[in-house]
């Protein structure tokens, strides 16, 4: 729902979530794991709030402490060049199909997100 209801300020804070999130993955070795993590979750964080659904906004929060420990493990995967290229990549088509305001999109790229994110964390252990 959130290329359908964000307003400006949200695609504002989105895009200044995706923002810090590529400028760790650039920094990569000089941005530690859990400063990552915090990106990507604060990038969550922006599309469920755009989304204007409650529920979604009390989940996203309610796995935020999940998230700190889940998200860095999975990003330590990604130890490849083309495999960070790959996942940030899939945060550029989420990001960009939310600013275009397609939620076919959005919910591929949300699909294919979920579904590696969720892979590499099967590859960590964790």
């Amino acid at each position: 729902y959130a290329a359908l209801r964000a307003t400006e300020v949200d695609h504002q804070r989105l895009k200044q979530s995706f923002d810090t999130l590529q400028d760790c993955y650039l920094r990569v070795g000089k941005v530690s794991r859990a400063e990552e993590g915090a990106a990507d979750a604060a990038f969550h964080l922006a599309i469920a709030s755009a989304s204007r659904n409650p529920l979604f906004i009390q989940i996203v929060n309610s796995f935020a402490p999940l998230m700190e420990v889940a998200v860095p493990k999975a990003w330590e995967t990604r130890t490849a060049r083309t495999r960070r290229d790959l996942m940030i990549g899939r945060h550029a088509a989420l990001a960009r199909a939310i600013a275009l305001r397609n939620p076919d999109a959005a919910r591929i790229a949300m699909e294919a997100h979920f579904d590696a994110s969720i892979g590499d964390l099967l590859l960590s252990g964790g």
